[in-house]
């Protein structure tokens, strides 16, 4: 053989690539060298004789797999033509491509992206409520994440729009129609979606047996990564792709399953075993990236979870003699404030600031800490979404302070009137040459020429909205805007409108620390300003914590860290819902190389109970004592605190 295994690989892992004959279960854990394992274990199979039209190796993304064949191909020295890998999409198209016709599908169909399929969608809600009678219909992106999640999770529509969006289920006959409808025009006009791949291919393996049997004789091996993410619909596909030879290796980490909300199911890998009573599980438990005293306290936090497969993680590196932080601190500015400041002495220190991130439960998480960066001329970047000032409905809020703090603000007026029924970009236009000469507060808008009677209905609601809010504080003032119609707007507007609706949320406690809209705008701008100035590749890490699964930095703050927030207030009304919380602040520890800091501002706003609430996170409280040092500070600090 080319390659050394014994030399290459830790005994765990080289129990995974020398035995992995039959179901195979591999509990891989964070930093252990998960996908090290996947490519010598491709690699052993070839050297074996296995041919490489034999194998299919399953990923999430297309990066990941060309990662991995190009990979075995570096260590064999040879090509891996005729092996298929790829996602599940990509992996469905071509079974689907190839057999279409059995399902009176075209084979030259066309695959709709996201943004296509909504717009098929918005197509069919016109028809269906092509006089507009029904108020408070849902977008097109609705009902696109609705059927995916119907599909993905193998339950009917009905029976999510119950449980999940009850709000809605007034609209139950209308929904209907635009589902049908949607069905029948794909079907017209030879068009499948991203969810259909999935679909239709599970349906032809299911229903046509020599199909299976063509598949499933020819891949010999199957592999398949980041199984704890998969959904019910995908993991019924690869039990029928490995039906024959009954050669099914699975990867993943039940600690990492943390996707709930796409569909993916946490059960896939907890049930394999029960499943394949005669599977191997392994263990990949040393871990590469952490230090001891990291991986101490990530083991500590998901312990707590009941529903697991009980491992501990072994940190490969000697000890650092530096105990992750726990800051308890006062409000959320204070927050923002410290961590700011951390990150700036850890840059004078020398640490490459794409080397520090800053992890968060919800994007709104990070609306003050980007004005605290901003004000010491910090760069950072975004990790996946958009600065919190940038979003659309953010933006459309803010609008109505612009236009009431200068009239003649061209762009938020123009912004705030496309928002209305009968204003488009010309009409919005035309209104703000009449209006931005014109006392905001006594604006007749029957003395208008050349307007519609639609758009002058709008425009009293619009200068309605300006009388009621002239004298309010800045946070009654934007409560007020949303409670006049913005929320309707969010609802029929965004498919994820339940998490728009928290940002801004969160923007009513933000303005409470606003006494005038000079310093609102002020500081804005200078966010804004700094975005266009500051903002690169070289910068801190913002993110998410879903969005940074799979990364890892040398300095890591989780922030936010109280009850309400992390967990999430929801996590506690939906079952599972703590244990995936959990497993979602197991991932931000685990994301820490050398440097873990965890921010718990108990002053912080939490808006269900409407006030003020003093706790810090339950996940905090589990952590042992010896595991973390503290400390508490209620305003700017003035040196590392470790």
């Amino acid at each position: 053989m080319k390659i050394d295994y014994d030399r290459s690989l830790n005994t765990e892992q080289l129990e995974v690539v020398k035995n992995g004959e039959g179901y195979c279960l591999v509990l891989a854990g964070a930093g252990s060298g998960k996908t090290r394992t996947l490519v010598y274990r491709v690699a052993y199979l070839l050297e074996n004789g296995v041919s490489p039209k034999e194998l299919l190796l399953l990923t999430f993304t297309i990066k990941a797999a060309k990662e991995m064949l190009s990979r075995v191909e570096v260590l064999l020295g040879s090509s891996l033509s005729g092996m298929w890998g790829g996602t599940f999409h990509h992996v469905c198209n071509r079974i689907l491509r190839k057999f279409a016709p059995r399902l009176g599908l075209s084979q030259n169909y066309i695959i709709l992206d996201d943004e296509d399929s909504k717009a098929l969608f918005a197509q069919c809600i016109r028809d269906v409520n092509s006089d507009k009678s029904v108020k408070g219909f849902p977008s097109a992106g609705f009902f696109s994440y609705l059927r995916g999640i119907s599909i993905n999770t193998l339950q009917p529509w009905e029976d999510i729009l119950r449980n999940m969006f009850e709000e809605f289920t007034q609209f139950y006959f209308p929904i209907k129609q635009v589902f049908e409808m949607y069905e029948r025009r794909k079907q017209e006009g030879g068009l499948v979606d991203f969810d259909d791949l999935l679909l239709l291919t599970y349906r032809m393996l299911r229903s046509d047996k020599e199909i299976r049997d063509y598949y499933a004789r020819r891949f010999k091996y199957v592999l398949v990564d980041e199984y704890q993410d998969t959904s019910s619909l995908q993991a019924e596909i690869v039990e029928l792709l490995s039906s024959h030879h009954r050669n099914l290796m699975v990867v993943g980490d039940d600690a990492q399953s943390i996707y709930s909300f796409r569909g993916a199911t946490i059960e896939n890998i907890l049930n394999f075993p029960k499943r394949h009573p005669d599977a191997k599980v392994f263990y990949l438990n040393q871990n590469y990236r952490s230090t001891p005293e990291v991986i101490y306290l990530a083991n500590s936090a998901i312990e707590n979870n009941q529903r697991a497969f009980k491992k501990q993680l072994k940190a490969v590196a000697v000890d650092s003699g530096e105990l992750p932080l726990v800051a308890n601190l006062g409000s959320a500015e204070d927050e923002a404030r410290f961590i700011a400041d951390q990150i700036g002495l850890f840059l004078e220190e020398g640490i490459p600031p794409n080397q520090i991130a800053v992890l968060f439960r919800a994007s709104y998480h990070s609306a003050k800490l980007e004005l605290s960066l901003a004000s010491r001329g910090i760069g950072y970047i975004m990790r996946g979404g958009v600065r919190f000032f940038e979003q659309a409905h953010i933006k459309d809020v803010i609008a109505y302070l612009r236009v009431l703090y200068n009239p003649k603000d061209y762009m938020a007026w123009q912004r705030l009137l496309c928002l209305y029924p009968g204003i488009g970009p010309q009409t919005a236009r035309k209104l703000y040459l009449l209006l931005r000469d014109m006392d905001l507060m006594n604006i007749n808008v029957e003395d208008l020429p050349r307007v519609s009677s639609k758009a002058k209905g709008s425009l009293r609601k619009i200068v309605n909205i300006f009388s009621s809010i002239k004298n309010l504080s800045l946070s009654e003032a934007c409560r007020w805007i949303l409670e006049e119609g913005y929320w309707d707007y969010l609802r029929e507007n965004f498919d994820d409108y339940t998490q728009r609706q928290e940002d801004l949320i969160y923007l009513l406690d933000f303005l409470k620390g606003y006494q005038d809209l000079e310093t609102l705008f002020s500081d804005i701008g200078l966010n804004e300003n700094f975005k266009k100035e500051l903002g690169g590749t070289d910068s801190v890490v913002l993110s998410t914590v879903h969005q940074a699964k799979g990364l890892e930095w040398d300095v890591v703050f989780v922030m936010g860290v109280v009850d309400g927030q992390f967990p999430h207030a929801k996590s506690l009304r939906e079952e599972g819902g703590i244990e995936e919380e959990r497993r979602l602040f197991y991932v931000a520890l685990t994301r820490a190389k050398r440097h873990l800091i965890i921010t718990s501002p108990t002053m912080s706003f939490d808006y269900r109970f409407g006030g003020d609430v003093p706790k810090r996170s339950t996940f905090i409280e589990e952590l042992p004592k010896d595991g973390y040092k503290e400390y508490c500070v209620g305003g700017i600090n003035s040196s590392l605190v470790w």
